[in-house]
């Protein structure tokens, strides 16, 4: 099985000290009268990020709870004897990682988000930010205890890891306040398991022999495993869910299962498929380390997700699907028409989806 750390238990809790925004006089901003300034200050910060557990919704799908929605609840401090106003709260996704399924026996979507949440972006570009107005005043010497709680918009049968940087915008400085950075899973903390990763080589074939992962499977967990070590890498605080997925390695004995096909035949094969593998050729291209070959077979691969994509939308029990796929092409290959067909699947599940197109906007 996966090896990796031994469990933690609790919530983690870490002190941030010395993240201060001071404020004094500023030439063409606002007037400080008798010294007069707000000193804020980050006391303390808690990540938590349980489990997907979910609440029944009134439209046959699942909604996160709050008790297990992923939350970074920071207390701040007015250190100050003047009053700051707190506009806005930005999200920046430094890096990300969507982790599809590689091998299924049932089962469906994990919970649609907590209608409170910020929502997140699914596949977004690197450097995107989400804005959250907090519209909040803190007087001075008092403190505020500020949520975060994250989500995506939609249903997906994927988890996603987000690393970020969290900054609050106010009144009284041009620049801002520096929270700090964050590793978070959405919708909620997943452990691997053989959906996504290889637990037990050689349990679920996937239309391989009772010896050996099929292509598909094979380059899907290896491209799972690839962003997994990447984002746990990162620096930032995170939840102990979160962190015990550091440190996660394929078990001893996955190559002996694994399709044996060299990188360069695996992904030729995998772009020329009509199915969601396509989007693995790209992973398994950059293993040649060939960047005219790389470029060749993300434009095929790109080009296969955007017709699957199109197909399914015609389809109103694969509109999700459609999404997913629509996603996939997008962050392959941004181009006028991924975006338009982005935008026309998101309307569609979107339409299909009524309670979830009621929920407050939060983040865009």
């Amino acid at each position: 099985m996966l090896a990796k750390p031994a469990k933690l238990a609790g919530q983690i809790t870490a002190v941030v000290g010395a993240i201060t925004l001071v404020v004094g006089l500023v030439t063409g901003g606002f007037r400080s009268l008798r010294g007069e300034h707000a000193k804020l200050v980050v006391d303390n910060t808690v990540v938590t990020n349980g489990p997907e557990v979910d609440d029944a919704s009134g439209d046959d799908t699942q909604v996160q709870s709050t008790a297990s929605t992923p939350t970074i609840r920071l207390t701040l401090r007015n250190a100050g004897n003047r009053s700051a106003y707190l506009r806005t709260a930005h999200v920046q996704i430094l890096d990300s990682a969507d982790f599809r399924t590689c091998y299924a026996q049932g089962g469906g979507d994990v919970p649609r988000s907590n209608p409170v949440s910020i929502t997140m972006p699914v596949r977004p570009v690197a450097g995107t930010t989400v804005d959250v107005p907090l519209d909040k005043t803190l007087d001075p010497k008092a403190r505020l205890a500020v949520p975060l709680l994250f989500g995506r918009g939609t249903a997906t049968t994927a988890w996603s890891l987000y690393a970020i940087r969290v900054t609050f915008s106010t009144d009284a400085a041009d620049a801002p306040l520096d929270v700090g950075r964050f590793l978070i899973s959405v919708p909620g903390a997943s452990s691997p398991s053989a959906d996504a990763f290889p637990v037990v080589p050689g349990m679920h074939p996937v239309k391989g022999t009772p010896q050996q992962y099929d292509l598909a499977a094979t380059w899907c967990y290896r491209s799972n495993l690839s962003r997994l070590q990447a984002l746990t890498a990162l620096p930032g605080t995170r939840a102990p869910e979160t962190a015990e997925l550091t440190g996660t390695h394929l078990t001893p004995g996955f190559e002996a299962h694994a399709d044996p096909t060299p990188a360069r035949a695996a992904a030729r094969n995998l772009a020329a498929r009509r199915d969601s593998s396509a989007y693995y050729a790209v992973f398994a291209a950059e293993q040649t380390h060939d960047a005219a070959f790389v470029a060749q077979i993300r434009t095929r691969a790109t080009a296969t997700l955007v017709a699957l994509a199109e197909q399914q939308l015609g389809d109103p029990d694969q509109l999700n699907g459609a999404l997913d796929d629509a996603r996939a092409a997008n962050q392959l290959g941004a181009t006028a028409e991924t975006e338009q067909l982005l935008g026309d699947a998101q309307r569609a599940w979107l339409a299909a989806h009524p309670a979830a197109a009621r929920r407050p906007a939060s983040g865009g």
